[in-house]
Parts: structure tokens; sequence; C-alpha cells
């Protein structure tokens, strides 16, 4: 289906495309939603799919400020249009809009407008495939939604019609009442408020905290990611957060003079015909004005470093700092890009760590970056740009830098000065003046130098040896998929490398086994091979750096070779033949020895057995694409762990229940904290007795208590499905994370003996000690 098909109406339907395609209204009614409102939803419901095109339409109208008066107009279009055995699926379509139009108005609007239509679309009936939404959207942002297309009308037919009236008829059945759907939402994780956590997209996906953390951990990037969240909390720079959900729908905004005659106000007609000709002849008649829709916002922030001689050390790393919290802050909207000013001025990264790395050592041996910001502002001519400047101030007052900002005045719209003692000025370009905004003052001391933290164990978050006697969880999160010797490897945004358990089968019935982890970077050019006395070569290729790095999985050997000679090729990626790597070329051929790291380039375009092996090899990549896996939900951003009132173990907030099966679920609001546990790097969360909890991102937690006759138990932190346990030699639950070799746990168990045999004597030993002190 294409984006038009789907986005197209139909002659009969209630609803139809107006002013200029920026516009979802009642047939001869009021507005229903903008267009950027509509694709903004459907992007919030792409991981799990939708409903129906019109389904939804109905569902934005129940939810609308004015719903009364739309829900009486679409039904009194679908009254004239709906036939036959349809119409028994009426009367349900339109009580489950009155149900959705008398919610409370703060579910209605937001952020909860969202989380709404998430909790009542989910798993649907004639639920659109996730895979085709995404394919939309796809088309959308590539711009493929043009040419007034959308309001041409496709064919009628009565299956769409039958589709969309049984949707919401099945819906109404499942959520009859108010209090149905709100006690729905309470067991789904919030959006803003504290005691909803939304778990896809705060728990199982990168947020921008994370980034500053992989800053933090960096002993490269730390001085610059200690500064973020400091710079976040201070500098008062606009950041565009409005969410088209936010705007107030409705169809008249006002009352003119001018307009169209289908604009008429109705009372107009009332008047005498020589009255009513005369006030149109003397534009005395008032016409409905509708809102105009609200207008995309593409403004693209360029921020422009100074990297000469003045600039250099501490500006320089608070200069990147600045950079990077602007770009990065998590509710910017607005597109950035960031250039380097020396003699010249090149274009910087900063979507990876290697890419920040790599721009903060760049530096130019000049007083002032006058050339290069001239140059800039030469190629670069855009009326939507919002310039930003970041240099010292001394380098701003010289004749050189004070010529190029006189004969471009209202180009740069911010200047921000820094200084070696961390002081950070904010200037911006008012009405033809340069006006103060703010100045804040970043403690450089005790941000670069924190006081050392009493460890409360000597135990590290994520011990190296630590084996893990269950499979772990598929997850969403793949940045590569490679298969060798029929078996499928993953590598995932953690930088660890899992394969599919089942030998010889590139399906994964069981769960993945860890090969490796802590890869030290992941790109897109990777290539596994299997040498023939079973060792295990992952080579990663680093574009920017011009870099082969070689890893031994087995041994955990690396080693890092310069690949000065790579260009770009036709055959894009790296192959493994006969225990060596391969980059093909259409004039060279290099072949890389796993083991020595040596490099033999050959002259000459690639032989018919090498492109073989190639094509081989790409078809191999497109079987495995093609296999169906199985995901899971997976706890990743863990925030707090506590043993509730009810004695349960509770993380963020999911409760491990033990009924039949043992399972995290969402938890209510009688399951308030009794113990809280202490994070130290949100990696490990300690109790008071010594008793330890270990994160692992890869999906699994690490029990293990003060009290040393209780066996460590290992849990994966799945939500909302059944979960296998392992502790000492016992093992319960779900036969996907049990590997089927020597040395696993042997002796299975239900799931009520294992939690009164494991998990219960965990929790009482943190209870007696929260108790007796």
């Amino acid at each position: 289906m294409s984006l038009y098909e789907f986005l197209q109406a139909r002659g009969t339907d209630f609803w139809v495309w107006e002013e200029n395609e920026g516009v979802i209204a009642v047939r001869n009614g009021m507005t229903i939603a903008y267009r950027e409102h509509v694709m903004h939803i459907l992007s919030y419901l792409s991981p799990e799919g939708i409903p129906p095109f019109g389904a939804l339409l109905m569902c934005i109208a129940a939810t609308n400020p004015v719903s009364n008066v739309l829900i009486q107009q679409v039904e009194d279009i679908m009254s004239a249009h709906i036939e036959g055995h349809t119409r028994n699926d009426m009367e349900p379509c339109i009580a489950f809009m009155k149900t959705l139009g008398s919610l409370p108005a703060s579910y209605k609007s937001g952020e909860r407008k969202l989380l709404l239509f998430r909790t009542i679309f989910e798993k649907c009936h004639n639920q659109q495939s996730a895979r085709m939404l995404r394919q939309l959207l796809k088309q959308y942002n590539e711009g493929r939604l043009t040419g007034g297309k959308l309001n041409q009308l496709r064919p009628n037919t009565t299956v769409a019609f039958e589709q969309e009236c049984r949707t919401m008829a099945l819906l109404h059945r499942r959520y009859p009442s108010p209090e149905k759907i709100l006690n729905a939402m309470a067991g789904v994780p919030d959006l803003d408020a504290e005691a909803f956590p939304l778990p896809d997209a705060a728990e199982t996906d990168t947020v921008p905290g994370d980034f500053v953390e992989e800053l933090e951990r960096d002993p490269r990037t730390f001085h610059a990611g200690s500064l973020i969240r400091r710079i976040w909390s201070g500098l008062s720079i606009p950041f565009h957060n409005t969410l088209p959900s936010m705007q107030p729908m409705g169809g008249v905004s006002d009352l003119t003079n001018k307009g169209d005659y289908d604009r008429l106000l109705i009372s107009e007609y009332a008047n005498d015909d020589l009255l009513f000709l005369s006030r149109l002849a003397n534009n005395e008649a008032l016409y409905l004005h509708r809102e105009v829709p609200p207008e995309s916002n593409d403004l693209e922030r360029i921020i422009l470093l100074d990297i000469s001689l003045k600039n250099w050390g501490t500006p320089k790393i608070i200069a990147h700092a600045l950079m990077l919290a602007i770009a990065r802050h998590p509710k910017t909207d607005i597109c950035c890009r960031a250039f380097l000013l020396g003699e010249s001025c090149t274009e910087t990264q900063f979507g990876e760590i290697a890419d920040i790395i790599d721009g903060m050592q760049k530096v130019e041996a000049v007083l002032h970056p006058a050339q290069g910001l001239q140059q800039f502002l030469d190629e670069h001519k855009g009326q939507k740009m919002e310039l930003m400047l970041i240099s010292t101030r001394e380098v701003l007052k010289r004749p050189e830098m004070q010529k190029v900002l006189q004969e471009n005045p209202d180009r740069i719209r911010y200047r921000i000065h820094t200084d070696l003692t961390g002081e950070v000025s904010l200037y911006k370009r008012m009405q033809n003046s340069l006006r103060f905004i703010q100045t804040i003052r970043l403690p450089l001391e005790e941000l670069w130098n924190p006081p050392k933290k009493k460890p409360l164990g000597s135990a590290p978050a994520e011990p190296a040896g630590e084996v893990c006697p269950l499979l772990y969880p598929g997850q969403h999160s793949v940045r590569r998929q490679i298969p060798v010797d029929h078996q499928l490897y993953h590598i995932n945004n953690e930088k660890s490398i899992l394969r599919t358990y089942d030998t010889g089968s590139l399906s994964n019935r069981k769960g993945w086994e860890m090969v490796y982890h802590e890869l030290p970077y992941i790109t897109t050019s990777m290539e596994m091979g299997r040498m023939q006395n079973g060792s295990l070569y992952l080579l990663i290729f680093h574009a920017r750096n011009m870099e082969i790095t070689l890893i031994d999985t087995g041994q955990r050997h690396l080693k890092k070779i310069p690949f000065p000679d790579w260009q770009f090729s036709s055959f894009q990626n790296f192959i493994f033949h006969e225990d060596h790597f391969y980059y093909l070329h259409a004039k060279w051929s290099w072949k890389i020895d796993p083991e020595s790291g040596s490099i033999e380039k050959t002259e000459g375009p690639p032989d018919k057995e090498m492109i073989r092996v190639y094509r081989q090899r790409e078809q191999q990549y497109q079987d495995a694409f093609r296999v169906s896996s199985t995901f899971h939900p997976v706890l990743k951003n863990i925030s707090r762990i506590f043993i509730s009132s009810k004695g349960t173990l509770v993380v963020n907030n999911h409760e491990l229940s033990a009924g039949e099966t043992i399972r995290f679920e969402a938890a209510g609001t009688d399951c308030t904290p009794q113990i809280p546990a202490a994070t130290e790097n949100r990696l490990l969360f300690r109790f008071h007795d010594g008793s330890r909890i270990r994160v692992q991102r890869t999906g699994m937690l690490h029990l293990q208590s003060s009290d040393l006759n209780i066996p460590d138990i290992w849990i994966p932190s799945v939500l909302e499905s059944d979960l296998g346990l392992a502790a000492g030699n016992s093992f319960c639950g779900s036969d996907y994370y049990h590997p089927d070799k020597d040395g696993t746990p042997t002796l299975s168990l239900p799931a009520g003996e294992f939690s009164q045999r494991y998990l219960q004597p965990f929790i009482q030993r943190i209870l007696s000690y929260g108790i007796t002190h």
C-alpha cells in the first residue's frame, strides 16, 4: 500500500482533505485535525501498528474539544452511506466515540492523548502492520506527500467501511466505559508522570542521558561530558519543544469581512435580498475564518566553534560541551550541525563518541578564525539558518574578527564567550543590536575533580569473569546481524555479540548466547569469520580513522591495523574466505590476515572466484535478514529497585510476580516502596544489608544476597512474558532461556517452589535486616 492509498478518502467517507491538504475535516463540517498532528500520532503508534485510518480519525475527532458536534456530524454521514450488516456495528462505533469524548480533558490532549491511543489500539482488530507503517512514514519524511494527490478520491468499497466500523465496535466491547479505559491506562507506563514511567522509550531505548554517561565514562571525553548537565540547567536558549497535539483544535478562529461565499456567516442569509446584496457589495458581510494550519519549522541551527590558538585547552573543552548540550538537548527538535573554524571551515560530526573525540583533537595554529568564518558565511547563505558562534572574548576583539562581524551584522544570532575559569556569557542579536542575555559559571574544579566516595564494596558493576547460566532475550537494538556457519550473530547497541543457541540454524527457537561484550566501538562495516583452527574473528572498519580492528572473540585479543589505502568501492562490505578477510575494489584487492594483522595488496580487478564468493556472501546476508526472530521488550535504563510493602521485588514500576509462572508485570498503586536499594552507577543497586542486584543492559539481572547460603539468582529483565530463572543448580520457567549443555542448571522446579526456595529468602534477608536496623 502506498502513502497516497493509505491517506486518500473515498467518496462516501465522513472525512475529506481541505486547505491545500493541510487539514482533515468532516465532509461539509468542522475540522478534525491538522496533517502534522495526524502524522505525529502515526509516528508515535508505529512500533505497535495502527487501526484503519478512518477508525483513527474517529478517535481523534472524539477527543477534540468540540467532540459532541463532531460525533453528531460523523453519525449523520455514516447513517446515510452505511447499509447491510455493517449498520449493526455503527451503533457501538458511535457509542465508543462518545465514551472517548466523556473522558477527563487532561486525557484528551498532549502526551496523555498519545498514551490513550496507544492503550486502546494495542492489538486491536484489523491492525495495520508496523512494518508497513514504517515504510509509509519513511515516504512522508522523504517529502513524497506532494502534488495535490491527497484530494483525489479512492473508489468506494464496503470492505473498508466494515473494517473501520468493526474495529470501533470491538473497541467498544473491550472498553464499554471511561473507567475501563482509565484502568487500562493505569497499567501502561505514562510519558510524563512520575507514576507512569515509559518502558519502551525511557527504559528500553537509548536516551540522551545514556549518551552523556558514555561521554563521562570515556576518559577522552569525560571533561566535556561532565559539563553538559550543568549547561542544560543554566543556559537560556530556546529548544522549540511545542508538540502538535498541544495546539488547540477547532474550525473557526475569527470573523472577517473577506472570504469565499461558502464561508458566509449563516445569519447573513436572514437579511432581505436587497440588504444582503448591499452588505456583500460594501464588504460588510461577515465570513468565517478557518484557523491557519501550523507551518513546518525547518529551521537549521549551526554552531561555529573556534579552534584557533586562543581557544585551545579549557576553552575548547567548554566550547565542545556547549555544542553537545545545545545539539543533543533531550527537548530540542531543531536540526543542528557544527563547524570548526580556523584557516578554513570544516564540518564536524557528533553522533558517535569516536566522532566527538576526533573533533576535539582538531586544532589550528592561527591567531584567529576570521578566514574560516568568512569562508563559511560565503558558502552558506540560506535564510533558514540560526548561527551560533562560540569563542573567547579576546579572539572576538581582534580587528580581523571585528571586520567580518561588522560586515555581516545580522547573520550570527548568538555569540557565546568562554574563558579559562569556566565563565560562559551569552549574547543575542536583537533589533540590530547585540544584547547581553546571561552569564553562567561552570564549577570546573568540582566537576572535573569530584570527591571520591567511599565504596560500599569492592566488586565492580559487571565483573569480567561473570558467566550467566541463562540464555539472553532477543532485542530490537541490533546494529548488525552476521551469519557464520549456519548460525546468526547479533551485534547490538550494548556493544555485545550474541548468537543463536540452536547450532546449525539461523532461527532462534531458544534465546541468545553471549559470545563477546565490551566491543571498542560499533560501525556499519563489520564482518565475522571462523578460522580452520576454530578461532572466531570479528573485523570492524572505522572509515573516518582509516583503521581496522581485529578481535579474536575466544581469546579476547584485539589488534588495530591502519588501512590508509581504503577507497570507496561498489563492493561495499568486507568478506571472509579461507582464513582471510578481503576487501575488493575495481582496481585493487586487499587480503587481511587476522592472526598476524598483515595486509597484502593486489593490483587489478578481483577474479571471478572472488566475485562469486562476494555474491554468495551477499545472498547469505539476505537469507539471514528474512529469518523471523523473537524480540522482547527489555528493561535497560533502570532508575530504582525496591522491596515493596507487599514483600515483592519491584524494578522501576514493574513487580516480579510469582504465580503459575514468574514474570514482570505493571505494579499496582498498592505496591509502595518499603526498602529501597541505593544505586551506585545505574548498573549496580545495593540494599542496606549488603545484598546487590547487578544490571546487564543485554537483558539480565544478577541477584547476590549478603547471606552466603543463598545462591546467586539470575532473572531476565523482560516485560510481560514468562521468564526463565536460574539459581545454583535449579532452573524455573520458560525453556527459551535454558541452555542444554553441561554446567547449566539441571533441576527443574515449578514457579512456586523456586520462589519459596530462592526468591523469598533473598527478600526476607533484606526485610529482616531492615526491621532490626
